[in-house]
């Protein structure tokens, strides 16, 4: 302990920085006052968490496997269907191709709310993923057109009042916001693809699990200083998470509710 006492602030701000996880970086701190000190600093507690935050997730892969899927969603119940199970109306290559490989997780996410379990349960049952008429749901259709819809998507998972449905066509999972009527239903994008969706939700998830729940415990002025630190990483996570998809960026409906979800936690 002596001789890393001994190595300048800088350095230590570098090595807290290296950590896993902001448990350790808060046990390091907990050694001895002058660490405590720099961990504490407003300015160092910021960079500090920014660099643990990014060291632990980046790089964010583009396609992600069974195995990073399995680790970040902490299931092994996966939505797999083959290329004859998949509908015709999905013409999306690159989404067939990712369905059919390592499939979706269809699983609950325990702090975000995120809900895909009806992909395997409908599989089980023999359904067929449903086309829905996207003109008709997100608003582009006049009530009284009874022409037959051309343009598809499918619901892949839902978190709130927002079922997270994949255009046909294009790929892009699109926020139908069951809340909202007419052009109103219409969210946005929450990712530009199927993939992207998953990485975005397995990351946000593992993050905020590491955290952990605000101890019971802990005394009003704790609390507020735990708060602190949970707002600069969940600031931190989305910058990184907007830089890999530029969905995520302040604004969008879908992610503004998730990140609220994980400040509650």
């Amino acid at each position: 302990m002596a001789r890393l006492l001994d190595l300048p602030a800088e350095l230590l701000l570098t090595i807290y920085g290296t950590l896993e996880s902001i448990q350790d970086a808060a046990r390091l701190a907990q050694c001895c006052k002058a660490l405590h000190q720099i961990f504490n600093h407003q300015g160092h507690q910021k960079r500090i968490l920014k660099s643990i935050v990014t060291n632990s997730n980046l790089p964010l892969p583009k396609n992600p496997n069974k195995t990073w899927l399995k680790a970040h969603f902490g299931a092994d119940c996966f939505w797999k269907p083959t290329e004859s199970q998949l509908p015709a109306k999905l013409v999306n290559t690159n989404t067939r191709e990712f369905l059919t490989i390592p499939g979706v997780p269809s699983v609950i996410c325990p702090l975000t709310g995120w809900d895909s379990t009806h992909l395997k349960k409908d599989e089980e049952a023999g359904e067929e993923l449903y086309a829905w008429d996207a003109d008709e749901i997100f608003g582009r259709r006049y009530p009284d057109d009874d022409s037959p819809p051309t343009n598809f998507c499918y619901f892949i998972g839902q978190a709130g009042d927002t079922m997270a449905m994949v255009d046909a066509e294009t790929g892009w999972v699109l926020n139908y916001d069951q809340g909202g009527f007419g052009e109103n239903a219409d969210g946005g994008i929450i990712a530009d693809s199927v993939p992207s969706l998953l990485v975005l939700l397995g990351t946000i998830e593992m993050t905020v699990a590491r955290m952990g729940e605000v101890p019971s415990d802990l005394r009003d002025e704790a609390i507020a200083k735990y708060e602190n630190i949970r707002h600069v990483v969940l600031v931190a996570l989305r910058e990184i998470m907007a830089e890999y998809d530029d969905s995520v960026e302040e604004g969008s409906r879908f992610w503004d509710y998730m990140f609220e979800m994980c400040t509650e936690y």
